[in-house]
């Protein structure tokens, strides 16, 4: 089936080159893709979980939400 759906995409991108430079505008590599992520990627420090374990081995998940 894979190599059904990649014929069918081949073909159409024959019969329509535009699509090709389309596609093409937005191909980038992964070092420029990382770098976009890393430009907008927000650091958080500090942040402790908010979850405990209790005395008897179970999780505290302390969930307190305003309704």
């Amino acid at each position: 089936m894979e190599s059904n759906i990649k014929e069918v995409i081949e073909k159409y991108i024959k019969s329509h080159p535009e699509v090709k430079e389309v596609l093409e505008q937005f191909h980038i590599s992964q070092e420029v893709y990382e770098k976009a992520l890393n430009s907008i990627t927000v650091k958080v420090h500090g942040i402790k979980p908010t979850y405990t374990l209790t005395g008897k081995g179970s999780y505290n998940v302390n969930v307190s939400g305003t309704t």
